[in-house]
């Protein structure tokens, strides 16, 4: 399948709990009746984080959402339909659109790496929602070539976090194209989900972890990462 992201922030002049209540609902709505489209996650983010837990800086985004189609070519057709354009021009009414159009949307392959705590066999399922979901937005080193990262990535940092066990579930992100714009702002991100916040603060204090937080330097530029907690809702399946 085809996946795309967006990583939204609401607009400065909408009240924050009326913009995720919109998103949640009437947005949601929208979005759902978009013809070809197979699968639909918003994420609501709840805190910002860091290498060593739950921080109190302010997140990097609000929200973001990935859709599923089958492939690159339902996924340009859809986005001529009436549908698209609907959803487009209410999306402009909650998040900055101008932000949005810096790099922050992308087209996606993505890589289970671990498959657990109950997701669907499916090759992208994620787990129910209940599980604490860390999200790290990641920017490669500007002195290695994309392959070489997405290369390491996929191996060597990959394997590494594959050592932190209280990790349930694991997927990398590789950002492949823009959308919307000339330039991508991010390389792409992963996704790791713990069982519940015992699990999560385990994982930041294991020696695993620091490995996982050393071998960082190798491959993204850690001056820019950011990550973030969110809340998962899982719309279509």
């Amino acid at each position: 399948m085809y996946k795309i992201v967006f990583f939204l922030r609401f607009r400065a002049d909408v009240d924050r709990a009326d913009a995720d209540r919109r998103f949640a609902g009437d947005h949601a709505q929208l979005a759902l009746a978009i013809p070809g489209l197979l699968r639909y996650v918003q994420n609501k983010v709840l805190t910002a984080s860091n290498n060593t837990g739950v921080s109190r800086d302010k997140p990097l985004v609000d929200a973001f959402a990935a859709m599923w189609f089958a492939d690159r070519g339902a996924y340009l057709a859809a986005t001529e339909s009436p549908q698209w354009l609907r959803a487009a021009e209410d999306a402009a009414e909650i998040f900055d659109i101008e932000w949005l159009s810096e790099g922050w949307a992308a087209g996606i392959e993505e890589r289970l790496k671990r498959e657990g705590l109950g997701a669907a066999l499916d090759g992208v399922g994620t787990p129910p929602r209940g599980p604490v979901k860390l999200i790290g937005i990641l920017r490669y080193r500007a002195d290695m070539t994309r392959e070489q990262c997405n290369a390491y990535w996929a191996t060597t940092h990959g394997d590494i976090a594959m050592t932190v066990s209280q990790i349930g579930h694991y997927t990398q992100n590789h950002a492949i194209a823009p959308i919307g714009s000339e330039r991508l702002a991010f390389d792409g991100f992963s996704e790791s989900w713990y069982a519940d916040q015992a699990s999560y603060e385990e994982a930041m204090a294991s020696a695993p972890w620091k490995e996982l937080e050393a071998d960082g330097d190798n491959l993204f530029d850690m001056s820019v990462f950011r990550s973030v907690i969110v809340e998962e809702r899982v719309l279509r399946t």
